[in-house]
């Protein structure tokens, strides 16, 4: 599906959708208009400045994305930011969920897809005609590729998704030969993660009182682009996201608040028995989005049965279309993990479908992206369902972002990105455009 597919252990499975990033979605709100978002690839009113800065001069076997089992829309993000720098990669991904549909409308040319377990990637490595290979997932895909890495010149991208130490037992050996060679480069979708892994950094060269780790870049990415088949709704709205989300207390204070006061949220009953909508009153809903792991099923209170909704298995475009119809997401992380050493892909996807956030100082703090139009500030102290009411019961229905505002926040995004792969690609290949550095 979407986002982040990373393994849920066992003990952490109670009340869990486990899916690539399972979702709420809040429609607070009753009909909305449909629009077209803009065409991909045109910045604002300094484009020429902006892409003149970032440009590269690569072909397209020069430059690699693999993938072989997750992480498409991380893909799409190095993609679209690659492209911005002049740079249509190879990809040799397993994409899943339809996400080449995805694919193909974020790119301005069609993009190359060649199979991740064929002969290609083998060969163009024996050929060593890659200059620079992007391992989105860098703890399965080097450990897999070693013998042909190695034996290449190629300078490779290790994307790495968590700052746990123990992602580094059989990761750090694998990639200190690379290191001392200067072929090397990491990548991170969080601040928050770099400042944990460059801490790692920092141990290791104190510990080794070794150079190698002294000079090895490592950047941040945004995993944000702009998907055009949206439906653009600035009409009143609110959304909601969870993949290892406080279930029981989100739907718990729910419960309450519709108990509480039921009209404040569009619904109408009392306890023990499923509330029913007020029509003429836009009421509430909630949508959760993923697929439902049968032995480990969400609870939903017996209030709350027509106001929890489930939609499973949802294609990438049928998934962004149907959040981009939302109003807000609330991450309500269970964990303290998504603050501090992995990052969170259904804030990206709010990102993308151009949905705000309702983020406190915690969320802000990490994801540092989330600004003007993709935020709605609460209290630490403020619970998701409390603040979500306030807003219901505020004098004016709030509306979401214009589009200008919109494409301003996603093209800023997409221009640092684009900034970072050309410091990368840079730290191995001299081929910028004379006159092109990046400032």
């Amino acid at each position: 599906m979407i986002s982040k597919r990373t393994t849920v252990h066992p003990k952490m499975q109670r009340n869990t959708i486990r899916i690539a990033a399972a979702l709420f979605v809040l429609m607070l709100f009753g009909a909305y208009k449909q629009g077209v978002h803009r065409t991909i690839g045109s910045w604002n009113r300094e484009s020429e400045v902006k892409e003149s800065e970032v440009k590269l001069d690569f072909t397209r076997d020069q430059v690699w994305v693999f993938e072989e089992y997750v992480h498409d829309e991380v893909n799409g993000a190095i993609g679209v930011s690659l492209q911005a720098a002049n740079v249509v990669p190879t990809f040799a991904c397993h994409f899943r969920h339809e996400f080449t549909t995805i694919l193909s409308s974020i790119l301005h040319e069609p993009p190359t897809i060649v199979p991740p377990n064929g002969p290609a990637l083998h060969d163009a490595l024996a050929a060593d005609s890659i200059e620079n290979l992007v391992l989105t997932t860098c703890t399965d895909s080097l450990k897999k590729h070693q013998k042909n890495i190695y034996a290449s010149t190629v300078h490779v991208v290790c994307l790495i998704h968590h700052s746990n130490v123990d992602v580094y037992r059989e990761l750090k050996p694998l990639m200190e030969p690379l290191a001392a060679q200067g072929r090397l480069s990491l990548l991170v979708l969080g601040e928050h993660v770099r400042k944990a892994i460059q801490a790692d950094i920092y141990d290791w060269i104190e510990r080794m009182e070794s150079p190698i780790w002294e000079n090895v870049p490592l950047e941040t990415m945004i995993p944000v682009f702009d998907y055009p088949g949206l439906a653009e709704r600035p009409e009143p709205c609110w959304n909601i996201e969870h993949g290892r989300r406080n279930y029981d207390k989100l739907l718990a204070d729910l419960k309450d608040a519709l108990i509480r006061s039921p009209a404040t949220w569009g619904w109408k009953g009392a306890e023990g028995s499923p509330f029913q909508p007020i029509l003429d009153a836009s009421p509430f809903t909630l949508h959760l989005v993923g697929q439902i792991n049968p032995e480990h099923h969400v609870l939903i209170p017996t209030e709350l049965k027509d106001v929890v909704h489930i939609h499973e298995g949802l294609p990438y475009p049928e998934f962004y279309q149907f959040i981009s119809q939302a109003d807000i997401m609330v991450p309500a992380f269970m964990q303290r993990g998504a603050y501090e050493d992995t990052t969170s892909s259904s804030i990206a996807a709010a990102a993308i479908t151009r949905i705000p956030v309702l983020a406190s100082a915690r969320h802000l703090g990490a994801y540092t992206y989330l600004t003007g139009p993709s935020v709605i500030e609460r209290n630490i102290s403020t619970s998701e369902v409390a603040a979500i009411g306030a807003l219901r019961r505020g004098p004016q229905p709030r509306r979401r972002a214009g589009t200008s505002v919109w494409n301003e926040f996603q093209d800023n995004i997409i221009y640092e990105n684009a900034k970072v792969w050309a410091r990368l690609l840079r730290h191995r290949s001299p081929t910028l455009i004379p006159g092109t550095e990046d400032k």
